[in-house]
């Protein structure tokens, strides 16, 4: 039930976030003292992330399963479209996906449902950001069973975190990104509590980061002494910063 948010265009450079959740039975095998490793910089340019499986009402019985091929190091979001588009009907684990070309910050966003695919540019102003358990895509919509708590749950963090970009639209950047992962709207909650989930909801939030790689700078808040990640301080980590929106290659050590 992971969440995840990119802000390409805002005062602080692009923006990425993601939040971490699972079971509350991997809460202590999920979190441990190791620090958590600086972001690698992707040499094709495309950053991406992916936000678990959706809940789907499908006949598998029916249907003939195909496994779906992977993509790798894509040189494009365009590489990326026509993989989609090429590969719709191959079944593997619903999904939602978001990219970014850091060096044009143009975002692209895809799901895929067990037997269909979708994929749409943003636009210039490009947020892109999925949860679990719903579809954004009309297209794929229809797949979904509005009466299931997944979905409901899905709904209504998306409406909770659609109208904190419309609220701050002016003034984008990192302090947006952190409204949207730690807010706690009761039935809602980006930040999942144990003790505050609806019912139907198993999973909690276990880890949020946020990453501006124009500004070298990542944050990030685990849960910790039974702690949920809005309870608790970031921890800030520094790299080098890297060349979004130039057009340019780059590596994180410059």
């Amino acid at each position: 039930m992971c969440t995840y948010i990119i802000l390409p265009n805002t005062s602080d450079g692009p923006v990425i976030g993601y939040a971490t959740d699972d079971a509350v039975e991997w809460l202590e095998s999920t979190i441990d003292s190791e620090p958590t490793p600086l972001p690698q910089y992707p040499e094709n340019g495309i950053y991406a992330l992916g936000a678990g499986s959706g809940e789907f009402d499908y006949e598998l019985e029916s249907q003939e399963i195909f496994p779906r091929p992977q993509l790798d190091q894509p040189e494009s979001l365009f590489a990326i479209e026509q993989f989609m588009k090429k590969y719709a009907h191959f079944s593997g684990q619903p999904n939602q996906s978001g990219f970014m070309d850091l060096r044009s910050l143009k975002t692209l966003a895809g799901e895929w449902s067990v037997g269909d695919s979708d994929v749409w540019y943003p636009g210039d102003d490009g947020i892109t950001f999925n949860t679990y358990g719903g579809c954004q895509s009309p297209k794929l919509r229809r797949y979904c069973d509005p009466n299931h708590p997944h979905c409901m749950y899905y709904d209504k963090r998306m409406s909770r975190m659609s109208q904190i970009v419309e609220d701050h639209r002016d003034r984008l950047g990192v302090d947006v990104a952190w409204k949207m992962l730690l807010d706690r709207t009761p039935g809602g909650e980006v930040c999942q509590h144990i003790d505050t989930r609806p019912p139907g909801i198993s999973f909690v939030t276990l880890r949020n980061y946020v990453l501006a790689p124009a500004l070298g700078r990542y944050w990030v808040r685990t849960v910790a002494e039974g702690k949920a990640p809005d309870e608790v301080d970031p921890v800030e980590m520094r790299f080098d910063p890297w060349p979004c929106g130039t057009g340019k290659q780059g590596n994180i050590n410059g």
